[in-house]
């Protein structure tokens, strides 16, 4: 008998193939190679070998593949693990192929490059992901709903930003994974964000992530020193959770260059922290964000061009200082400056609130502080200076400025 007949004796198992394809568990719903073909989407003829091993099959896969139909896996309780280490599986392209596989510890493919709806949905068990060729950024989103939180996933580094320069949507959109990219090196001195005081509490990507509102896939180069934490956010820009910080009395400051867009509401209310830096905010629209701040002394937001929020900014009682190069107009009115007690530097401000009358934003500031705005507000209110600014000074003792398109100094009200 020749060397090849010998490799196809009944096309079953025959010493010749080194197998490709491993799965625990599945001997008894998966007893031949015929159910194996029929799951995969291929025919018999592409399994040339195929054997059970106690609970567990073993074949070889002489195609590459993309998985198809609707029965494959899903729902399988005895999965324990399924490694394809030859690169033949390329896609996972129909519904919840390895949903709901309970005990499901391992999943391995080194050829997948997409992957569908619920691919691994609903998989509590699930220790390890290694998926080292996923790089479409078209894989749906949902892919890993239900992933063991604590599962290890292992992607390529081009992963970080195969998604139009981000990275892979799956990768961060439904859970809070420590994604490893592989080939990727942390380098402690690349980061875009420093948080001080909290270097003892978040000690991990993940605890970062879940305490800033930020994926930990989206977190590398975590570098932890004696008096903070330095990471880097992966693209793109993201908003602070809502109290994220709030009652936190171990933060004392938060340092972003610019990946920070905005914050959910009290993000910082009755926060410890002393200086703030986010100059990537914009719009700046969130109410009871920088509320009784006894500690704040610097918050820092070149950048920020509009401004709304009720309550936005209360109690900074050491606050005394606050200058907003780049603030055009303040949008809401009632008490978004409860209790104010800064000297406000804001040259090219044009609107203090949405009307030109009191619109109530400066309730009880406090007095002798100035306030720098844009030459507009003199007469913006019919030939008159704009209500909340007379407030201020008739009721609040403030010294009111006003400056040019230059930034050079023209009156005082």
């Amino acid at each position: 008998m020749s060397l090849i007949q010998q490799k196809y004796i009944n096309g079953i198992s025959n010493p010749y193939y080194e197998p490709n394809t491993f799965i625990g568990g599945v001997s008894t719903d998966v007893p031949d190679k015929l159910v194996l073909a029929s799951k995969l989407g291929i025919n018999a003829s592409n399994i040339p070998y195929f054997k059970i091993i106690g609970s567990d099959v073993e074949a070889y896969i002489d195609i590459d593949y993309e998985i198809t139909g609707t029965q494959s896996f899903r729902d399988n309780l005895n999965l324990t693990y399924f490694k394809c280490l030859e690169g033949r599986l390329k896609k996972g392209i129909s519904s919840n192929i390895f949903g709901g596989c309970a005990n499901l510890q391992y999943f391995e493919a080194v050829g997948l490059t997409y992957i569908g709806y619920g691919f691994l949905q609903s998989t509590p068990n699930l220790i390890e992901i290694k998926m080292p060729a996923l790089t479409d950024p078209s894989s749906e989103t949902n892919a890993f709903v239900g992933v063991n939180p604590d599962c290890d996933i292992y992607v390529p580094i081009e992963a970080m930003t195969a998604n139009n320069g981000y990275p892979l949507g799956v990768l961060y959109s439904t859970g809070n994974w420590e994604v490893n990219y592989i080939g990727y090196v942390d380098n402690p001195l690349d980061f875009n964000t420093e948080l001080g005081g909290v270097q003892n509490i978040l000690t991990s990507r993940a605890l970062v992530g879940e305490k800033i509102g930020v994926k930990a896939a989206r977190i590398v180069n975590l570098s932890i020193d004696s008096d903070r934490i330095k990471f880097k956010v992966l693209a793109p820009s993201y908003s602070i959770a809502s109290y994220a910080f709030q009652n936190d009395q171990n933060l004392t400051f938060y340092n972003d260059s610019d990946l920070v867009v905005g914050f959910g509401s009290n993000a910082f209310y009755n926060c410890g922290v002393s200086q703030l830096t986010f100059n990537g905010v914009i719009n700046f629209n969130s109410g009871g964000t920088f509320r009784n701040m006894s500690n704040l002394t610097s918050l820092v937001m070149n950048n920020c061009v509009t401004w709304r929020g009720g309550q936005s900014i209360r109690n900074t009682p050491l606050l005394v200082n606050w200058e907003m190069p780049s603030l055009e107009a303040i949008l809401s009115g009632n008490l978004t400056f409860y209790d104010f007690n800064t000297n406000l530097t804001a040259k090219k401000l044009k609107q203090a609130g949405p009307t030109v009358g009191d619109d109530t934003m400066f309730t009880n500031a406090s007095g002798n502080r100035t306030i720098k705005v844009h030459e507009f507000l003199a007469t913006s209110n019919g030939g008159l200076a704009d209500e909340d600014l007379q407030y201020l000074k008739d009721s609040r003792g403030y010294t009111v400025e006003f400056y040019d398109d230059n930034g050079d100094y023209v009156s005082t009200l």
